[in-house]
């Protein structure tokens, strides 16, 4: 604990000992003027000695008050709890700490003279002031942990904040707290006062490596981005082997991940939204995690207290989709809850998928797939199918792809990132500039300038 100096009065704020043990980071803030620097390895006092008369403004932290939460606490003040979430909003926001302290690692917070707050971190913290959490990729993972790595079996949902060109691990660095990340989250989701913010939920397939996973994710989010999306993107990384072989493995252990998008995503989500927080959810998924957001829909409806709940997200979209036609029909069973609590399903087919043809001897059945024959006639209205073979077949073969270049092109893809853009907007579907149809069904097509 950092000793405060018996007379605060000296400096109109609390003043720290000479004798302080050695800091790890030091961030004096200035009220309407940002941080005038962050130090490491200072003393507390040498650090509020060294700072510069002429940069200093009138104020205290109470002015600043932390979004409107009170200030001048130490870490292990009771109070500290309702102080937190608004501290590393504020850290992450303004200074760009691109790794948050923890509770035990910042050692006090609270109004320094002229400035508009101290935080004083301890030398295990050792904040960097560079990349942010916007700069790093959202994930939750499903998969169990070996050492720092994840492996390919179920577990518990971890929240990670992965930074740019590294992998996702289990690691100090990464982790976060479910509750602090969701937050993190919404505050990234682009929403404004005319505008409604965004969140897009990645859920790979089968057969797909964290590797896989990522580079999908930061090509989709970059993607999406280029167009204008603000919003954020987040990967559920259910535990998927990464070996053709391991299909019905994969297909077990989808169904018992699956529940842990609603309950420890979509749920969260909404938990840490404010009543006036105007934000969309959307789930794109891919492959098997259509079968993983149908199984977690379905789920979440056979539990009562969630059930009851009303929850909602705006678009649910399926890129080659291995889930049987039957499945998505109106009198199916199981895929009732998933039209229930969407505002609409939108399925991209491709007759030429050769990943879900039924020649395919590692797949396990035989049900015609969704994702190459399109949704049934009688599925729900709120069912929309967007045939893309005739587009896929004008695509140059030489176009890079992550992973099967029938199965996989979308992500990648400017035509289909677009329409996926414009499906989270609510565009109507005449409206599309990237859709037409033909002989009565909606066909993907290149905008026609």
């Amino acid at each position: 604990m950092v000793a405060r100096h018996s007379n605060p009065e000296r400096r109109g704020g609390p003043v720290f000992s000479r004798a302080a043990t050695t800091c790890g980071s030091i961030a004096l803030v200035r009220r309407r003027h940002g941080v005038c620097g962050v130090k490491r390895g200072v003393g507390a006092s040498d650090f509020l000695n060294a700072a510069a008369p002429a940069d200093r403004r009138e104020g205290t932290a109470a002015q600043v008050a932390l979004d409107g939460e009170p200030t001048g606490v130490c870490s292990q003040d009771p109070a500290w709890a309702s102080v937190r979430p608004s501290l590393h909003a504020f850290l992450e926001r303004r200074l760009g700490w691109c790794r948050l302290p923890t509770v035990s690692e910042i050692l006090y917070v609270g109004p320094a003279a002229g400035w508009g707050f101290i935080v004083v971190c301890s030398p295990e913290a050792a904040p960097r002031r560079g990349r942010t959490d916007m700069d790093r990729d959202f994930v939750m993972c499903a998969r169990n942990v070996r050492g720092a790595k994840f492996g390919s079996e179920p577990d518990v949902t971890r929240f990670l904040v992965v930074p740019p060109g590294q992998l996702p691990r289990a690691d100090q660095d990464q982790l976060r707290d479910g509750a602090d990340w969701a937050r993190t989250l919404i505050r990234h989701a682009g929403r404004s006062r005319s505008q409604f913010g965004h969140i897009l939920v990645f859920v790979h397939g089968y057969n797909t490596s964290q590797k896989t996973v990522m580079e999908r994710h930061r090509r989709l989010r970059g993607d999406l981005e280029a167009l204008g999306y603000k919003g954020a993107v987040v990967s559920f990384d259910w535990p998927s082997a990464d070996s053709t072989v391991n299909y019905i493995e994969d297909r077990v252990d989808a169904k018992r991940s699956a529940l842990q998008l609603v309950t420890d995503g979509v749920f969260l989500f909404q938990e840490h939204q404010q009543p006036d927080c105007r934000i969309n959810v959307h789930i794109l998924a891919h492959s098997m995690g259509a079968l993983v957001a149908r199984e977690a829909f379905d789920d979440a409806d056979d539990r009562r207290d969630l059930a009851a709940s009303g929850w909602m997200i705006s678009q649910m979209m399926f890129i080659a989709a291995d889930v049987s036609i039957g499945s998505m029909s109106a009198s199916s069973s199981s895929s009732d809850s998933l039209y229930r609590h969407c505002i609409r399903l939108t399925n991209y087919s491709n007759r030429h998928d050769s990943v879900l043809g039924l020649s395919n001897v590692k797949r396990a059945g035989v049900a015609p797939r969704a994702g190459r024959h399109g949704l049934p006639e009688d599925a729900p209205p709120k069912g929309v199918n967007v045939d893309c073979s005739d587009y896929w077949t004008a695509i140059p073969t030489d176009r890079a792809t992550i992973g099967n270049r029938a199965h996989s092109w979308h992500i990648g893809d400017p035509v289909f990132t677009r329409d996926c853009w414009d499906t989270m907007l609510g565009t109507e579907n005449q409206s599309y500039g990237t859709r037409v149809t033909a002989n009565g069904k909606l066909v993907l097509r290149a905008p026609v300038d």
